[in-house]
């Protein structure tokens, strides 16, 4: 229902909880919003990257999003209590923004505590981390932290666990397993480097190959080529080959680590500073190509919040 920034401090949230922000009624939410987003800590970080600040657009963007739910849309209804929680949280956004106008990535929980000001009535929300395994969620953030594992929420909280070589991988017991690093999972009912498998079967971990050994997929410090062997990585300056993928060419190439495949050149090349031009996010040392120039990740500014 709401689009916002995508992340702040899970701290500066957690004690918007905590400390049970003022109710906002619906009439001064979006004015408080809009107050918030549009303010003089976006404006100066808009001029610090050369962005054009104009508050009577960006007052107006924020306006285009609210305005389907603002409106009652398919019976939704708006949550005064959510509404206080919500500002609190995209105050502490601001709060948290450093000199370079970068702000925190800690956790990605704005959105779930913005997405529920308006709701159906009878939606159910829950307290970060008072979902048990197996209980239904929202949220990752809704499922209660297990030692030593990680906890996934897809429709219910799901407890992942790393497994090793040799380990039955997928779903266990009500887990999901995960092989460890450098290990992936194949079925072991026909040749381990056939991916289709009939079933029942069985999956377990396996190393990837090395270099110079046959391959259906990933390689051990290598790269699976178009004849199925494992390759060695190519080196600055040399011709390479890429993804067709347009935001992260760098994940998609045969270019050793710490560089990108260039396609005007198909070259591999280091990657890029920040205010360098670029025409991808792969080009970028950030891998965050915005306006056509490499700029910090988890920017502030950018041409939808400065509404320029």
């Amino acid at each position: 229902m709401l689009r916002s920034p995508s992340a702040c401090l899970a701290a500066l949230l957690a004690a918007a909880c905590s400390s049970t922000p003022a109710p906002v009624t619906e009439k001064d939410f979006a004015k408080r919003y809009e107050d918030t987003l549009c303010s003089q800590t976006v404006s100066k970080c808009c001029m610090q990257y050369s962005f054009v600040f104009d508050e009577a657009l960006c007052r107006q963007n924020v306006q285009h999003d609210l305005a389907p739910a603002s409106a009652g849309d398919a019976g939704y209804v708006f949550d005064e209590a959510q509404g206080g929680k919500c500002i609190a949280a995209l105050e502490g956004i601001l709060k948290s923004v450093d000199a370079q106008c970068v702000y925190s990535d800690a956790a990605d929980m704005l959105g779930n505590v913005c997405e529920s000001v308006w709701s159906k009535p009878g939606t159910v929300r829950y307290e970060p981390g008072s979902r048990m395994a197996g209980e239904t969620c929202r949220h990752d953030e809704d499922c209660a932290a297990v030692t030593g594992k990680t906890v996934d929420c897809n429709g219910s909280c799901l407890v992942v666990a790393k497994v090793g070589a040799g380990e039955v991988c997928g779903t266990v017991s009500g887990e999901r397993h995960d092989c460890s690093d450098g290990l992936e999972c194949r079925c072991v009912k026909n040749s381990p480097l056939d991916p289709f498998c009939a079933q029942p079967q069985v999956d377990k971990c396996f190393a990837r190959p090395m270099q110079g050994e046959a391959c259906n997929g990933n390689c051990t410090g290598s790269w699976c080529n178009a004849v199925r062997v494992c390759a060695a990585y190519v080196a600055e300056g040399q011709a390479c080959q890429q993804g067709k993928s347009d935001a992260i060419a760098k994940d998609f190439s045969n270019c050793a680590a710490g560089l990108y495949c260039d396609r005007s050149s198909s070259v591999c090349s280091k990657p890029k500073a920040n205010m360098t031009a670029c025409q991808t996010s792969g080009e970028c040392q950030s891998n965050n190509c915005s306006g056509g120039r490499c700029l910090p990740d988890n920017l502030l500014a950018s041409k939808d919040t400065c509404g320029g």
